[in-house]
Protein backbone atom coordinates (compact mmCIF):
# COMPACT_ATOMS: atom_id res chain seq x y z
CA UNK A 1 0.00 0.00 0.00
CA UNK A 2 1.18 3.33 -0.50
CA UNK A 3 2.20 5.97 1.74
CA UNK A 4 1.03 9.14 -0.09
CA UNK A 5 -1.75 10.87 0.86
CA UNK A 6 -4.18 12.37 -1.31
CA UNK A 7 -5.83 15.64 -0.84
CA UNK A 8 -9.22 16.43 -2.68
CA UNK A 9 -9.37 20.16 -2.06
CA UNK A 10 -5.88 19.88 -4.55
CA UNK A 11 -7.40 17.80 -6.93
CA UNK A 12 -10.36 19.29 -7.20
CA UNK A 13 -8.46 22.37 -8.14
CA UNK A 14 -6.03 20.73 -10.75
CA UNK A 15 -9.21 19.21 -12.74
CA UNK A 16 -10.60 22.67 -12.98
CA UNK A 17 -7.28 23.98 -13.90
CA UNK A 18 -6.79 21.56 -16.51
CA UNK A 19 -10.12 20.94 -18.12
CA UNK A 20 -8.51 17.57 -19.45
CA UNK A 21 -7.40 14.21 -18.15
CA UNK A 22 -5.63 12.43 -20.49
CA UNK A 23 -6.67 8.56 -20.89
CA UNK A 24 -3.97 6.15 -20.95
CA UNK A 25 -4.83 2.48 -22.49
CA UNK A 26 -2.88 -0.73 -22.88
CA UNK A 27 -1.92 0.46 -26.59
CA UNK A 28 0.13 3.25 -24.85
CA UNK A 29 2.38 1.52 -23.38
CA UNK A 30 4.04 -2.16 -22.72
CA UNK A 31 6.66 -1.60 -19.90
CA UNK A 32 6.13 0.28 -16.36
CA UNK A 33 9.35 2.51 -17.20
CA UNK A 34 6.61 3.38 -20.81
CA UNK A 35 3.74 4.51 -18.26
CA UNK A 36 5.98 6.76 -16.25
CA UNK A 37 7.13 8.52 -19.16
CA UNK A 38 3.86 9.08 -20.46
CA UNK A 39 2.83 10.40 -16.84
CA UNK A 40 4.99 12.85 -16.35
CA UNK A 41 4.89 14.18 -19.56
CA UNK A 42 1.13 14.55 -19.77
CA UNK A 43 1.46 16.47 -16.11
CA UNK A 44 4.34 18.88 -17.59
CA UNK A 45 1.78 20.00 -20.69
CA UNK A 46 -0.55 20.83 -17.00
CA UNK A 47 -3.09 18.04 -18.33
CA UNK A 48 -3.91 15.40 -15.50
CA UNK A 49 -3.04 11.74 -16.16
CA UNK A 50 -5.54 8.91 -16.09
CA UNK A 51 -4.07 5.37 -16.36
CA UNK A 52 -6.90 2.88 -17.13
CA UNK A 53 -7.24 -0.92 -15.47
CA UNK A 54 -7.36 -1.73 -18.76
CA UNK A 55 -3.30 -1.48 -18.31
CA UNK A 56 -2.10 -5.25 -16.78
CA UNK A 57 -2.29 -5.15 -12.96
CA UNK A 58 1.44 -5.97 -12.30
CA UNK A 59 2.45 -3.21 -14.62
CA UNK A 60 0.60 -0.49 -12.53
CA UNK A 61 1.51 -1.52 -9.15
CA UNK A 62 5.37 -1.54 -10.41
CA UNK A 63 4.83 2.24 -12.10
CA UNK A 64 2.86 3.80 -8.91
CA UNK A 65 5.57 2.57 -7.05
CA UNK A 66 7.69 5.09 -8.63
CA UNK A 67 4.90 7.55 -9.76
CA UNK A 68 4.00 8.11 -5.72
CA UNK A 69 7.27 9.65 -5.13
CA UNK A 70 6.53 12.61 -7.75
CA UNK A 71 4.57 15.43 -6.62
CA UNK A 72 1.57 15.42 -9.55
CA UNK A 73 -1.98 14.81 -9.83
CA UNK A 74 -2.66 11.23 -10.33
CA UNK A 75 -5.96 9.40 -11.44
CA UNK A 76 -6.93 5.89 -12.28
CA UNK A 77 -10.26 4.95 -14.63
CA UNK A 78 -11.74 2.03 -16.21
CA UNK A 79 -12.48 1.25 -12.25
CA UNK A 80 -15.59 -1.17 -12.84
CA UNK A 81 -15.44 -3.31 -9.69
CA UNK A 82 -15.21 -2.36 -5.28
CA UNK A 83 -12.37 -4.58 -5.28
CA UNK A 84 -10.48 -1.92 -8.73
CA UNK A 85 -11.73 0.77 -6.11
CA UNK A 86 -9.79 -0.27 -2.93
CA UNK A 87 -6.27 -1.18 -5.15
CA UNK A 88 -6.90 1.91 -6.60
CA UNK A 89 -7.35 3.74 -3.44
CA UNK A 90 -4.29 1.84 -1.92
CA UNK A 91 -2.21 2.48 -4.77
CA UNK A 92 -2.63 6.08 -3.96
CA UNK A 93 -4.99 7.67 -6.83
CA UNK A 94 -5.73 11.14 -6.36
CA UNK A 95 -8.91 10.44 -8.28
CA UNK A 96 -11.11 7.62 -9.31
CA UNK A 97 -13.21 6.86 -13.10
CA UNK A 98 -15.50 4.47 -13.53
CA UNK A 99 -17.51 3.88 -16.38
CA UNK A 100 -20.33 3.28 -14.25
CA UNK A 101 -21.14 3.43 -10.65
CA UNK A 102 -18.29 0.97 -8.95
CA UNK A 103 -20.69 -0.85 -7.41
CA UNK A 104 -24.68 -1.63 -6.42
CA UNK A 105 -26.78 1.06 -6.15
CA UNK A 106 -26.96 -0.32 -2.35
CA UNK A 107 -23.52 0.24 -1.77
CA UNK A 108 -22.09 2.77 -3.79
CA UNK A 109 -22.83 5.20 -1.22
CA UNK A 110 -20.21 3.31 1.17
CA UNK A 111 -17.85 2.93 -1.74
CA UNK A 112 -17.73 6.75 -2.42
CA UNK A 113 -17.54 7.80 1.50
CA UNK A 114 -15.11 5.44 2.26
CA UNK A 115 -12.81 6.89 -1.10
CA UNK A 116 -13.60 10.76 -0.12
CA UNK A 117 -12.55 9.97 3.72
CA UNK A 118 -9.48 9.05 2.06
CA UNK A 119 -8.79 11.96 0.47
CA UNK A 120 -9.88 10.58 -3.31
CA UNK A 121 -11.52 12.38 -5.66
CA UNK A 122 -14.20 9.81 -7.03
CA UNK A 123 -15.80 10.30 -10.48
CA UNK A 124 -18.46 7.69 -11.13
CA UNK A 125 -20.39 7.78 -14.64
CA UNK A 126 -23.98 8.84 -15.54
CA UNK A 127 -25.72 8.33 -19.15
CA UNK A 128 -30.12 8.90 -18.05
CA UNK A 129 -30.95 11.43 -15.91
CA UNK A 130 -31.88 8.53 -13.57
CA UNK A 131 -28.35 8.03 -13.00
CA UNK A 132 -27.28 11.56 -13.13
CA UNK A 133 -29.82 12.15 -9.85
CA UNK A 134 -28.28 9.17 -8.27
CA UNK A 135 -24.66 10.61 -8.26
CA UNK A 136 -25.73 13.85 -7.66
CA UNK A 137 -27.65 12.56 -3.95
CA UNK A 138 -24.68 10.38 -3.20
CA UNK A 139 -22.35 13.82 -3.65
CA UNK A 140 -19.90 12.38 -5.85
CA UNK A 141 -17.18 14.69 -6.55
CA UNK A 142 -16.90 14.73 -10.33
CA UNK A 143 -20.06 13.19 -12.94
CA UNK A 144 -18.62 11.49 -15.38
CA UNK A 145 -20.85 11.48 -18.67
CA UNK A 146 -20.41 8.26 -20.20
CA UNK A 147 -20.54 7.46 -23.55
CA UNK A 148 -20.16 11.09 -24.67
CA UNK A 149 -20.25 10.11 -28.25
CA UNK A 150 -23.49 8.77 -28.08
CA UNK A 151 -24.99 11.45 -26.24
CA UNK A 152 -23.61 14.33 -28.23
CA UNK A 153 -23.14 17.77 -26.90
CA UNK A 154 -26.71 18.06 -27.21
CA UNK A 155 -27.22 15.24 -25.41
CA UNK A 156 -25.05 16.65 -22.82
CA UNK A 157 -26.66 20.00 -22.23
CA UNK A 158 -30.00 18.14 -22.59
CA UNK A 159 -29.30 15.33 -19.67
CA UNK A 160 -28.07 18.27 -17.42
CA UNK A 161 -30.71 20.90 -18.36
CA UNK A 162 -32.93 20.07 -15.54
CA UNK A 163 -30.41 19.88 -12.81
CA UNK A 164 -29.52 23.42 -13.25
CA UNK A 165 -29.41 25.25 -9.40
CA UNK A 166 -27.44 27.00 -7.03
CA UNK A 167 -26.38 23.71 -5.49
CA UNK A 168 -25.05 22.45 -8.87
CA UNK A 169 -23.44 25.43 -10.20
CA UNK A 170 -19.65 24.66 -10.22
CA UNK A 171 -20.14 20.97 -10.62
CA UNK A 172 -17.60 19.06 -12.33
CA UNK A 173 -18.77 17.27 -15.31
CA UNK A 174 -16.49 15.09 -17.16
CA UNK A 175 -17.60 14.43 -21.12
CA UNK A 176 -15.58 10.99 -21.95
CA UNK A 177 -15.82 9.20 -25.03
CA UNK A 178 -15.51 9.86 -28.59
CA UNK A 179 -14.10 13.64 -27.98
CA UNK A 180 -10.86 15.29 -29.73
CA UNK A 181 -9.99 18.19 -30.53
CA UNK A 182 -11.74 19.04 -33.26
CA UNK A 183 -15.57 18.56 -31.42
CA UNK A 184 -14.17 19.18 -27.87
CA UNK A 185 -15.48 23.12 -28.03
CA UNK A 186 -19.01 21.80 -28.69
CA UNK A 187 -18.77 19.35 -25.42
CA UNK A 188 -17.33 22.72 -23.13
CA UNK A 189 -20.05 24.93 -24.56
CA UNK A 190 -22.46 22.65 -23.68
CA UNK A 191 -21.02 21.99 -19.78
CA UNK A 192 -20.97 25.59 -19.36
CA UNK A 193 -24.31 26.86 -20.69
CA UNK A 194 -25.83 24.79 -17.50
CA UNK A 195 -23.33 26.86 -15.40
CA UNK A 196 -21.45 23.51 -14.93
CA UNK A 197 -17.52 23.25 -15.11
CA UNK A 198 -16.32 21.15 -17.98
CA UNK A 199 -13.45 18.40 -17.05
CA UNK A 200 -13.03 16.39 -20.98
CA UNK A 201 -11.93 12.82 -20.36
CA UNK A 202 -9.68 12.36 -23.62
CA UNK A 203 -7.27 9.81 -25.40
CA UNK A 204 -6.83 12.26 -28.10
CA UNK A 205 -3.70 13.63 -26.91
CA UNK A 206 -1.86 10.39 -27.32
CA UNK A 207 -3.05 9.57 -30.86
CA UNK A 208 0.25 10.27 -32.20
CA UNK A 209 1.82 6.95 -29.86
CA UNK A 210 -0.78 4.84 -31.15
CA UNK A 211 -0.17 5.64 -34.95
CA UNK A 212 3.38 5.29 -34.57
CA UNK A 213 3.37 2.40 -32.22
CA UNK A 214 5.75 4.31 -29.70
CA UNK A 215 4.94 3.61 -26.43
CA UNK A 216 7.20 5.65 -23.69
CA UNK A 217 8.89 7.22 -26.77
CA UNK A 218 9.16 10.79 -24.43
CA UNK A 219 9.89 12.92 -27.83
CA UNK A 220 6.64 10.83 -29.67
CA UNK A 221 4.35 11.24 -26.30
CA UNK A 222 5.55 15.30 -26.33
CA UNK A 223 4.54 15.57 -30.35
CA UNK A 224 1.58 13.84 -29.88
CA UNK A 225 0.59 16.16 -26.83
CA UNK A 226 2.37 19.00 -28.54
CA UNK A 227 0.08 18.94 -32.17
CA UNK A 228 -3.37 17.87 -29.57
CA UNK A 229 -2.57 21.28 -27.46
CA UNK A 230 -2.29 23.59 -30.93
CA UNK A 231 -5.65 22.03 -32.34
CA UNK A 232 -7.67 22.38 -29.28
CA UNK A 233 -6.00 25.72 -28.74
CA UNK A 234 -7.24 26.60 -32.27
CA UNK A 235 -10.18 24.76 -32.20
CA UNK A 236 -11.55 26.66 -28.61
CA UNK A 237 -10.64 30.11 -30.43
CA UNK A 238 -12.56 29.21 -33.45
CA UNK A 239 -15.45 28.70 -31.37
CA UNK A 240 -14.92 31.36 -29.03
CA UNK A 241 -14.86 28.78 -26.13
CA UNK A 242 -11.80 30.53 -24.46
Amino acid sequence: MSSYRPDRGRTLESLRRAGITVVIGADHVRTAGDLIATVEAIAQFGYVPEITFRISAELLREAMGELRRRDLCLGIGSVTTPGELEEAIALGADLIVGPARFTTAAEVRMAIARAQARGVVVAPAAFTPTEFSELLALNADVIKLFPARVLGPEGVADLLAPFVRPETEGLLIMPTGGIGPENAPEYVQAVRRRKMVPVLGMSAPLNLVREKQAPGDRSVIEESLSRFREAYRQAMEQAGAV
